[in-house]
């Protein structure tokens, strides 16, 4: 599911508002390889997009992915050709967030 595009807000405050609204399933495990795939094969990558500017994708997730190694690997893997920047963002229950940053 998509909860929001990135050029929806104005500034980092109304952004962070907007991570605190989502809702994270308990019980259902963490499917970072399938939030990738989703991504890659869904999102037009080209609308809104400046000649100046890059592509940035990003993954908020509440942990570790529960699916096979390999999975979430083809997965970013297939990312990586859609898009110029992969930012993961991981958000414990605790509201605490760890941001890292990958250039491909």
């Amino acid at each position: 599911m998509i909860e929001f595009l990135l050029d929806e807000f104005d500034n980092a405050m109304d952004t962070k508002a907007a991570v605190d609204l989502i809702s994270f399933e308990e019980g259902r495990g963490t499917e970072t390889g399938k939030a990738m795939r989703f991504m890659a094969d869904s999102m037009d990558w080209g609308f809104g997009k400046r000649n100046d500017s890059k592509v940035v994708a990003m993954v908020i997730t509440d942990g570790r992915s529960s699916e096979k190694k390999g999975f979430v690997y083809d997965a970013a893997e297939r990312l990586k050709e859609q898009v110029d920047i992969v930012i993961a963002v991981g958000v414990n229950m605790k509201k605490e967030v760890t941001f890292t940053h990958f250039l491909f």
